[in-house]
């Protein structure tokens, strides 16, 4: 079940979003913290969304940001006018969306499509993890390979059986015989 904070200092806007998310079996709750505490509670208490009308934050726009950037949340930012000025840095986020007052009931279908793509987007940097973790590993092996062929005159090859011995010998990964083969180097 998809939970979502509710932060606004209207208690209309609190029941219209709680009716509109409980129709569709999303978990809400109404935040009564304050802006400058948010960011905390977040922390302390993980959620999924957090649903932000724009006169509740009265200036704390870096909040949005902070919770971006720290990955705890997706945020949907209810306000009149669009103030695109104002949340700049997060609207290139696939964990934020800004939301007219008008389209308000269309909050449910834009919870699960934000959903679907925060998926995709943590499968990518999974995937983008992985990669980078390879490419490190098969630096860090030719850095030993050299190594090796620099420091006992032999070739590629034989630089290359000796890293897999250690390896197979010691029951350690190629990358860690080549950290221990440099030793700190």
């Amino acid at each position: 079940m998809i939970k979502i904070y509710i932060l606004s200092n209207d208690i209309k806007f609190i029941r219209t979003s709680e009716a509109l998310l409980g129709k569709v079996d999303f978990k809400t709750e109404p935040l009564s913290v304050k802006p400058e505490e948010v960011f905390n509670y977040i922390c302390k208490h993980p959620t999924d969304f957090i649903l932000i009308q724009n006169t509740y934050l009265n200036g704390y726009y870096q909040l949005i940001d902070m919770l971006i950037n720290a990955n705890k949340c997706s945020i949907i930012y209810v306000t009149p006018n669009l103030e695109e000025g104002a949340v700049y840095n997060a609207m290139s986020s696939p964990r934020f969306y800004m939301i007219n007052f008008e389209r308000l009931s269309s909050i449910p279908d834009l919870i699960l499509l934000m959903e679907r793509d925060r998926k995709i987007f943590d499968n990518i940097n999974n995937t983008l993890e992985s990669y980078k973790e390879k490419i490190n590993e098969e630096r860090l092996v030719k850095k030993a390979k050299l190594y090796l062929m620099n420091e006992y005159g032999i070739i590629e090859e034989e630089a290359y059986k000796r890293i897999l011995k250690k390896s197979m010998d010691e029951r350690i990964s190629k990358l860690q015989a080549a950290k221990i083969i440099l030793g700190g180097r």
